[in-house]
């Protein structure tokens, strides 16, 4: 699962628009790109099909915040307020179901972190419950969202996992058909994190914990990412080493196994922002990524500090190739196939905000947002599919 969890902080900007929504593709800002926007729309957590034929993802109205809510005159901020007074979901997150041949749109309701099932017959999200109308998206207006599946075919749904406290989110199914899902709850004053791990049975109807959250020092483990592999569970966690209002000044980066938390491996004591530790699992095992390398478990080489990558690293799910942001402001990605240059895309004028492989590694979905320089006004996220094996090859 190409997922980057761990402290997630929902930090969402909200802008507004009362001009005409409409959508068009952009050039392909090189050979064999896909791309699709829609102005002044969000684009969160896409994944595609397992026959690289649909996409899933959530579009979210723009509304301003912050420093850009500063540029908006007083006129605007009226009219702003007047929109939402009249159109009270213009600001809810939609789950959207596109077919990539024509962009076709499909919405399926108000959620977030759309998956499809291995069949494509099904779209797991995570519920929004709440109205957010005028509402930042932090873990109180998040409270109370569900695990919820479509069924495509018959245009039906049920809520599959509801949360006692907190609220659910990033769901991904399983090969046996069950849905994986983070449990998640405010642990940063009031923004959200994940800090457990869930499992939901739609055939049979039940829902358990399969990773119970814990706390040290009166603040959570905060999870950065988890898969499931052959009934296996494996948590990338954050346990805190000290006290602090909200979160701790050191955290130890620990990759650990199931309900019981069994130590595989630890990156050491590392500030709440350190964005070394990965894990993935290949063919062969799971590999780490540490001292600018990845790794087997065990393996205790020396750092690379020659030829390791600057930036932030995603693998893909085969363990070929890699994609390399060095710098989310540069809107450059560099792709390595085996650790050998590929070759690298980068956007016009944009800023890279999520890279997630296809789940038979031969593409990768970038979102990359226009306009969020400081002094601009946003204007839209655009979706852009690359293709690294014809690139590669210079098809």
């Amino acid at each position: 699962m190409q997922n980057i969890k761990g402290f997630r902080v929902v930090f969402l900007a909200v802008c507004f628009c009362l001009a005409g929504l409409h959508r068009l593709a952009l050039p392909a800002a090189a050979a064999n790109a896909w791309s699709y926007h829609e102005e002044k729309y969000e684009i969160h957590a896409p994944r595609l099909s397992h026959d690289n034929n649909y996409l899933v993802f959530t579009r979210k109205l723009h509304f301003p915040d912050g420093e850009e809510a500063a540029l908006f005159s007083e006129k605007e901020e009226q009219d702003l307020h007047d929109w939402v007074t009249n159109n009270k979901r213009t600001e809810e997150p939609e789950v959207v179901l596109m077919k990539l041949a024509d962009k076709s749109l499909r919405v399926i309701g108000h959620g977030w972190d759309p998956c499809l099932s291995y069949d494509q017959r099904s779209i797991a999200y995570a519920r929004q419950t709440k109205s957010l109308a005028g509402l930042r998206v932090l873990g109180t207006t998040l409270a109370g969202n569900e695990i919820y599946i479509y069924d495509i075919a018959d245009d039906s749904g049920k809520t599959v996992a509801r949360p006692s406290t907190g609220y659910f989110s990033w769901p991904v199914f399983t090969e046996k058909g069950q849905i994986l899902f983070a449990i998640c709850d405010a642990v940063n004053g009031a923004w959200g994190g994940d800090i457990g791990v869930g499992l939901a049975d739609p055939a049979e109807g039940t829902q358990r914990v399969v990773y119970k959250p814990s706390q040290d020092y009166g603040l959570y483990h905060l999870l950065r990412t988890f898969e499931m592999r052959d009934d296996r569970l494996f948590v990338l966690r954050m346990r805190p080493l000290s006290a602090g209002t909200y979160m701790a000044d050191k955290y130890a980066y620990e990759l650990v196994e199931g309900a019981g938390g069994e130590l595989l491996y630890s990156w050491g004591d590392k500030p709440p922002g350190y964005e070394g530790g990965k894990f993935r699992i290949c063919p062969s095992g799971v590999e780490v990524y540490d001292h600018g390398m990845w790794r087997e478990l065990g393996d205790t080489r020396p750092e690379n500090t020659k030829t390791a990558p600057k930036g932030r690293i995603y693998s893909s799910p085969d363990c070929v190739y890699e994609a390399i942001v060095q710098d989310i402001r540069d809107g450059a990605v560099k792709f390595t196939a085996h650790g050998e240059p590929a070759f690298h895309w980068r956007s016009p004028k944009g800023m890279i905000q999520s890279v997630t492989w296809s789940p038979d590694s031969s593409r990768v979905i970038l979102v990359v947002s226009y306009g969020m320089e400081f002094g601009e006004k946003f204007t839209f996220d655009e979706l852009v599919i690359l293709t690294p094996r014809d690139m590669r090859s210079g098809k």
